[in-house]
Order: C-alpha cells, then structure tokens, then sequence
C-alpha cells in the first residue's frame, strides 16, 4: 500500500505539472485571440467603463495576397477611438488567468482521474 501510494504521488505531481504547462500555452493562445472568439470578455480586459470593443480587419496592399491587418480599438460614447494595443499589458495577463483556470480545470480532472486508474491498475498488476 505504501508503495502504491508514493507512485501514485509521483504520477499526480508530473500530471499536474504537465497539465498546468499545457494550460498556460492554451491561456496565452486564448488570450491573444480574446476579442475574436470572446469579445464581451475582451471588452472587459481592454477597456473601461462605458467604452465598447470594436474589431475591424482591413486588407492592406502587400506582398502576401489576402493578408489582412485587425485593429482592436475601444470605444466611448462620444466615438473617441482609443487603440486597444496601448492596454494590452494589463489586459493580456487579466485574461490568461481566466484561460488559464478554465484551461486547467477541463484539463486535469480527466487526466487526474486517468492517472488514478492507471497506477491503480499497475499496482495490482504487479501483485
């Protein structure tokens, strides 16, 4: 039973360690695209009260054929553009922890419960 249980520790340490690697690379990926896939959420990170989100795409002349530039800008009542890059230091860090724990929850409960079945089936395997 001892011996069970220290491998069992070592099992969960390095899932929960590889999970939580593998949620901060998701977080920063989410973070970085906020404003497409959650604008509401983004509007909060990036800019302050009464001002609105507003993602624009442009397709500029370049040498790539269908490259397009986004603007990410807040709005306020008055119609006042404000670049939404000058926030992103605060904003980014705000939203990767949201990620980030939703990341790490849907990650590790399944994997938790994966690697408690499988150094439960290894151990009494090796009975």
């Amino acid at each position: 039973m001892k011996n069970y249980m220290a491998t069992h520790v070592k099992v969960q340490i390095i899932l929960f360690i590889s999970v939580g690697f593998l949620a901060l690379i998701i977080a920063f990926a989410a973070a970085m695209t906020a404003p497409f896939h959650s604008p509401q959420l983004a509007e909060k990170a990036y800019c302050q009260a009464g001002e609105t989100l507003e993602v624009e795409e442009s397709t500029a002349p370049s040498n790539r054929p269908g490259a397009k530039t986004v603007f990410v800008q807040c709005v306020d009542a008055e119609g006042t553009r404000t670049s939404a890059t000058d926030r992103m230091g605060s904003a980014i860090p705000a939203l990767m922890g949201r990620f980030f724990l939703l990341a790490f929850v849907v990650l590790f409960v399944p994997v938790s419960l994966i690697g408690f079945v499988i150094t439960r089936t290894v151990s009494h395997a090796r009975k």
